[in-house]
């Protein structure tokens, strides 16, 4: 890990103020959170987050340059990595956001992953080790990350809960680099295993070892694994940020142009004629958008989905209308597409983003 280099593609951040980044089990049997522990005024002790960071930048270049670099990180208890980028690569202290006036970091293109998977399950019986782990969690994410190499790193928590849960992160290294933003869209659609928000920006990925003073053992060893492979194939579904920007672009144009020609239409209508004409223009954009989910290619299916409710939803909004029976159409086409075993997602999606 350099201060400074030519190309950066890995960006960690160094917690100033005595800031901690990993987690720690203390011997008196505490457990201490991230950030610093702090005297409040009625003498309590309380763990307060980190508000300023030094960039730490670097450049990996192979899933092997990541493994790498994350050995070296999980020595550094004052160090997290980002997705995002430097505004300015001469920064010397910033704050941890992408909003805003003068915010120091932006979304960028990344040619790694780190799918966060802290909640599952191992099966009954099952004996908890890298390879055992490893092809279980493989079995369960989406065919295109099943084959390919990866990068297991054990959480802060590992095994802490005699393996109630598989406590992991999965690094991968991608055939082309991604935006954030199309990342956390495409992670939205498996919330029910990944866990969207590590695909921010700036949400933290926590790459240290905990500190263990209560005599603990049974932490997995080493923390970092290698599973050697070939990079992950990206479905066409997650973009760069150039295309994602370019969707989301067409996306709200769209549903304007759209918006303004109701809007005409029922500009010399009476009220009640209004409501009827609304929702006629309702169901007519369902209609539309649920062909364009029938007839989404597979890997394209989840996004037009995610569109159509969202077209619909704000179509609604704008009108002042009811779109549930608009969301009913484009629920029967979801459903139509999906596999029965996945059938429940479309009402997922519908509660997300739909409301």
């Amino acid at each position: 890990m350099v201060g400074a280099v030519a190309q950066v593609n890995l960006l960690a951040l160094q917690a100033l103020g005595n800031g901690s980044c990993a987690k720690a089990f203390r011997a008196d049997g505490t457990v201490e959170g991230y950030g610093r522990k702090t005297v409040m005024a009625d003498g309590t002790v309380k763990m307060i987050g980190t508000t300023w960071w030094r960039p730490v930048p670097a450049h990996v270049t192979s899933l092997e340059s990541l493994y790498r670099a994350l050995v070296r990180l999980a020595t550094r208890p004052d160090l997290v990595v980002v997705r995002a980028d430097l505004v300015d690569p001469a920064a010397e202290r910033i704050r941890r956001k992408v909003h805003g006036d003068n915010a120091p970091l932006r979304d960028a293109d990344r040619p790694w992953m780190c799918v966060d998977l802290d909640s599952t399950a191992p099966p009954a019986g099952m004996v908890v080790t890298a390879d055992s782990a490893v092809a279980y969690l493989r079995s369960l994410l989406p065919a295109w990350l099943r084959t390919c190499g990866l990068v297991l790193q054990w959480s802060q928590s590992a095994g802490r809960d005699e393996w109630a849960k598989i406590k992991a992160h999965l690094w991968f290294w991608l055939d082309r680099t991604v935006c954030s933003a199309s990342l956390h869209r495409w992670a939205k659609q498996h919330r029910k295993l990944i866990d969207p928000s590590v695909m921010l920006p700036v949400q933290p990925h926590y790459t240290a070892d905990p500190i263990i003073e209560d005599g603990w053992t049974g932490r997995p060893s080493p923390s970092v694994v290698l599973f050697p492979g070939p990079p992950a194939v990206v479905p066409d579904e997650v973009l760069s940020i150039s295309h994602h920007e370019a969707l989301v672009v067409r996306e709200e144009r769209e549903r304007a142009e759209y918006a303004e020609r109701v809007r005409r239409s029922l500009e010399y209508t009476d009220p009640l004629a209004q409501e009827s004409q609304a929702m006629a223009s309702m169901r007519r954009l369902a209609r539309f958008q649920a062909r364009n989910i029938v007839n989404a290619g597979e890997g394209n299916r989840h996004r037009a989905i995610v569109t159509a409710v969202k077209s619909v939803a704000a179509l609604g909004r704008e009108l002042g209308v009811q779109h549930h029976g608009a969301m009913r159409d484009i629920a029967e086409a979801g459903r139509a597409v999906l596999p029965a075993s996945r059938a429940h997602e479309v009402d997922e999606i519908i509660k997300a983003v739909g409301v």
